[in-house]
């Protein structure tokens, strides 16, 4: 059974390996070296409680991969764990978490997930929307935004930037979305 919480108190936010391996990297591109990175992911599974020694190893072998990709590659990194918020529309706000962004050959950005890439992750509603509102954050045309995901481990990114039309029929699609919703939010 959920525990409820007093009036006024957030509620207490479970926190696993892969998070803290992220939050590693992050600092790990914010200057923090390998030694530091690897310190502050093994003091964070002990401070919330994670202790399974396999997950550990393996969050930290995520992290070593990742860094080794990263000093291997050398990516022009602009900025690390960027909150973004879209207005649907309706009195509904989409928002998440990019991982990365790059600056990529071209001048432009490459938006990066740090997660495995899910099958038919181009397709998903969510991508030209984040597309969108990256250009928006960064004051940058939207054909100049690449969104991707990369497997933390230290893969390769993947990368898709969407079309002018794209980008429209997936506002469209996201407000027609946020109505619905908003519409069954306020039934009695």
């Amino acid at each position: 059974m959920a525990q409820a919480n007093p009036i006024g108190q957030r509620p207490v936010r479970r926190i696993g390996y892969a998070r803290i391996a992220k939050l590693a990297i992050y600092r790990y591109h914010k200057g923090t070296e390998r030694t530091r990175a690897r310190a502050y992911l093994l003091q964070a599974c002990q401070r919330n409680g994670l202790n399974n020694s396999r997950r550990i190893d393996a969050a930290t072998a995520t992290l070593d991969s990742y860094i080794d990709w990263a000093e291997q590659n050398d990516p022009v990194v602009a900025d690390v764990m960027i909150r973004v918020e879209l207005n649907l529309g309706s009195e509904l706000l989409l928002g998440g978490e990019v991982s990365r962004v790059d600056v990529n050959r071209r001048g432009g950005y490459s938006a990066i997930l740090l997660d495995p890439p899910p099958e038919g992750w181009r397709e998903q509603l969510r991508m030209p929307l984040l597309q969108s509102a990256l250009a928006r954050r960064y004051r940058r045309d939207e054909r100049d935004i690449a969104v991707g995901f990369q497997d933390p481990d230290g893969g390769r990114p993947i990368v898709a930037t969407y079309s002018g039309r794209d980008l429209l029929n997936a506002a469209e699609e996201a407000r027609t979305l946020a109505a619905r919703v908003t519409a069954v939010w306020r039934r009695p």
